[in-house]
């Protein structure tokens, strides 16, 4: 934007005093300011990047100097979780996200029993075998199909924008529980499980719009923990929900024994309630959430889901100022005038023109302003470019570490609640120490119970030990160390079932050492987990340095790692039952360790990259042009 001399007469008139310019971009609803030193009222400010300028002129006499380097070093606050940027969007995507891993935790703890639920009334029960080969297909399904569109939803967010993506996987996500609820047999909830998954690639748009919302790295360590902890959060409420409301006939025949419909859908209670809280974020996030994709932020378009969202928080702060009567007066300071102006600009959501605003105050008549408005020609949307070009070798590299994780991880996640629920062994252990079998016997309560464990000491880490720790260990150290705890959760885990209990063998294990052991063991893999996640991504989204790429490999992350998480649970489910015929049930767990153990080998050949450097090198030219 340059003003002319043309018009200058559009400015009031100002002293012939040295003045200083204050100039605000717009990015998004975030603005940067400026302050320049310029000769006179009719100074020439330039930017060819298409956003919005501001432009204050004062005219103090002796502007003050700007801080010494040393001072503004030390006035430096270290990142806390209050002080992470736009912390309104954060909390969307967190509500988001949060219902997802909280709907498919939920069935865990009643898989076993859903598929048991199957069989017709006048042939026996299926054996523990045939329900883990069955659960490791109904898991694997979600994923697999997850698998084949991850890339495409990746790829589709990088054209029509996040926004739209995340809600249309949310509302997908919704039709497939409340199918899987109703379904009466193995065949139609398989069908609603592949649905669901190839309907929904948010986990991929999301953590792209988290990189996108938070763009500097110091506050990368603890907004990438925000997916983590809403996964640990849904282990904790998800598995409740599930081991409280199946069933409720048999369960709670007093309140529900006399209900047709849930006696006849045993689980379609907790799936119902699954539906309610995806479609609440549903709501949440066309009402509240913004765009992040740089070619639709600034379009000539209007969100309606944003403008009604604004309407209800306006309606929700008038209603509050009336009720305790403490009203804000902004005139009372005699800017009343220019904070309207800014607070006018910063809350728009209307994009519909893309202008220059320049307004002009004096010390002596602050609240007087006038007001010039210059079309800017909006920057064209960067090109998207092909396939080949986006895979570079640090990529690739990042993106097999990206794949091996999952692929143990999810399968233990899977294999837990199987474990958990098969019932113990009735002979005597034999003397070899590795040739045993049966699970813990446990009801779906206790499945619930122990599963939520899991989330709970998820959440405890991830607030309180992995952001100081992984600031004192660095990015990098930290994940190679977590791999290689993997493995010794993985080897000790099947020997739960060897651990005294206070009860026979007929009835589920207990008594305070087996809780114990089942804490420990959890202990040390979601200590693994909390620390390994979240660096995953961060590294994976280090190694993207142009961001018209960023969704693309976020969407190709998502899709290999759904496919870890499509062939693990199946393929350790067909392992577990060969143990459980042949006696060693902790075949499959060793075998995972060995595979968390090629994953800790290959923690040592990556490198973390730079990130987003053609963002960053466009702020520093903004910066240069307008110096």
């Amino acid at each position: 934007m340059t003003m002319d001399k043309g018009d200058e007469h559009l400015l009031p008139a100002q002293p012939h005093t040295q003045t200083r310019t204050r100039i605000r971009t717009q990015a998004g609803r975030e603005w940067k300011d400026y302050m320049l030193p310029s000769e006179g009222p009719s100074s020439s400010c330039h930017s060819g990047d298409g956003r919005r300028l501001l432009v204050d002129i004062d005219a103090p006499e002796n502007p003050p100097p700007p801080p010494p380097a040393s001072s503004q070093s030390s006035e430096e606050k270290p990142v806390t979780w209050l002080s992470l940027p736009r912390k309104s969007q954060l909390i969307v995507l967190t509500l988001c996200r949060f219902s997802e891993p909280l709907t498919q935790t939920s069935v865990a703890s009643y898989l076993y029993y859903y598929l048991s639920a199957f069989h017709p009334p006048n042939k026996p029960p299926p054996s523990a075998e045939t329900i883990s080969r069955q659960a490791g297909i109904i898991a694997s399904s979600f994923a697999l199909a997850q698998c084949l569109t991850g890339v495409l939803w990746g790829r589709l967010s990088d054209k029509i924008g996040r926004k739209p993506c995340i809600l249309f996987g949310l509302a997908g996500t919704a039709i497939s529980v409340i199918g899987f609820g109703f379904s009466e047999n193995l065949a139609m909830a398989l069908t609603f499980r592949i649905l669901g998954g190839c309907l929904n690639g948010n986990v991929g748009v999301l953590r792209t719009m988290v990189t996108e919302v938070v763009v500097e790295k110091k506050y990368h360590s603890r907004a990438f923990l925000i997916m983590p902890m809403c996964f640990n959060v849904g282990i904790i409420v998800g598995p409740a929900i599930g081991g409280i409301l199946a069933d409720p006939a048999s369960t709670y025949p007093g309140l529900f024994g006399g209900v047709e419909w849930m006696r006849r859908w045993r689980y379609a209670l907790p799936n119902l309630a699954s539906a309610v809280f995806l479609c609440t974020s549903m709501l949440l996030g066309f009402l509240f959430l913004e765009e992040t994709l740089e070619s639709k932020r600034y379009r000539n378009r209007t969100d309606i889901g944003l403008k009604i969202g604004g309407g209800i928080t306006s309606f929700a702060k008038h209603l509050y100022h009336v009720v305790t009567r403490r009203r804000d007066s902004p005139e009372a300071d005699g800017l009343g005038e220019y904070h309207q102006l800014v607070t006018d600009l910063d809350g728009d959501h209307d994009d519909d023109d893309d202008t220059t605003v320049v307004g002009s105050a004096t010390p002596s008549s602050p609240s007087s302003a006038s007001i010039l408005s210059i079309p800017i020609k909006p920057k064209k949307p960067p090109t998207r470019p092909a396939l080949r070009e986006i895979f570079t070798k640090n990529i690739v590299f990042t993106l097999i570490a990206f794949t091996i994780l999952p692929l143990h991880n999810a399968t233990f996640m899977h294999l837990w609640g199987i474990f958990l629920s098969t019932p113990r062994s009735l002979t005597p252990h034999p003397s070899s120490p590795f040739k045993f079998t049966g699970g813990l016997g446990l009801p779906a309560t206790q499945v619930g119970m122990a599963m939520s464990y899991l989330g709970a000491i998820g959440i405890l880490m991830q607030l309180l030990l992995y952001p100081p720790l992984q600031a004192k260990l660095g990015l990098l150290r930290s994940f190679r160390i977590s791999c290689m705890i993997f493995p010794i959760a993985y080897f000790l885990t099947p020997f739960l079932a060897r651990v005294p209990s206070t009860s026979p063998p007929e009835q589920a294990a207990s008594g305070w050492l087996v809780w114990a052991s089942i804490v420990g063991v959890l202990l040390l893999q979601v200590t693994a987990r909390t620390f390994a996640l979240p660096g995953s991504v961060i590294l994976l989204t280090n190694s993207v340095e142009k961001r018209s790429i960023l969704g693309t490999v976020h969407g190709t992350g998502s899709s290999l790692a759904s496919g870890s998480r499509a062939v693990g649970p199946v393929t350790g489910g067909v392992l577990y039952a060969a143990g459980l015929e042949g006696g060693v049930v902790g075949c499959v767990f060793w075998a995972m360790a060995g595979i968390a153990m090629l994953g800790a080998w290959w923690a040592w050949f990556l490198k973390e990259g730079r990130g987003l450097i053609d963002g960053e090198a466009e702020e520093e030219e903004e910066e240069e042009s307008l110096a």
